[in-house]
């Protein structure tokens, strides 16, 4: 169990990483997309309309891939009133465990939405985005690959959880 504790750790640490870098890429893109806007406006005296909107779908790209990594670090949003109530701490791992079980199953319904959601936007031919030769349902398919990236990150938390939970049970009995 440990052996696969630790793989299963490793990949995790490695797929974040690599949102990290994703991330830190896309803050680097919207610096250069806003700031070539500004020169183009000001400077150039061009409107470059699609400098805008590529900044806007990074913005929108790093809200998704920002909250796997929230996920990842365990800082998303929750409420922790049991915990108030509990004061055994094997109780509260177990509440965390279905908690996050819960969390895993709605991220892997958001992937479901925004797959369909994707299939529908891909589907229509009337999208034209103000960027030469890119597909408007790109940026539409964002919400299905960022509930793929946290149902990724949950199954990860709740598969290295339950591992965790068996080998205190195991060691308790």
């Amino acid at each position: 169990m440990n052996f696969v504790g630790d793989i299963l750790t490793r990949i995790h640490q490695w797929l974040n990483r690599g949102l990290a870098v994703l991330i830190t890429l896309g803050m680097l893109l919207i610096f250069v997309t806003v700031f070539g806007s500004v020169i183009a406006r000001y400077v150039l005296h061009v409107a470059a309309a699609y400098l805008d909107t590529l900044a806007s779908w990074s913005v929108i790209m790093m809200v998704f891939v920002g909250a796997a990594v929230i996920a990842y670090q365990r800082n998303h949003i929750k409420v922790e009133v049991l915990h108030l109530f509990l004061h055994n701490k094997r109780a509260r791992t177990i509440i965390d465990w279905y908690l996050n079980l819960a969390l895993l199953v709605m991220s892997i319904y958001f992937a479901y939405i925004g797959w369909g959601y994707m299939m529908y936007t891909w589907s229509l031919s009337a999208y034209a985005a103000a960027l030469p030769a890119v597909h408007m349902g790109w940026i539409k398919s964002l919400p299905f690959i960022g509930g793929v990236l946290w149902s990724i990150n949950f199954a990860f938390i709740v598969v290295k959880d339950g591992i965790d939970l068996m080998k205190k049970h195991n060691q308790s009995t």
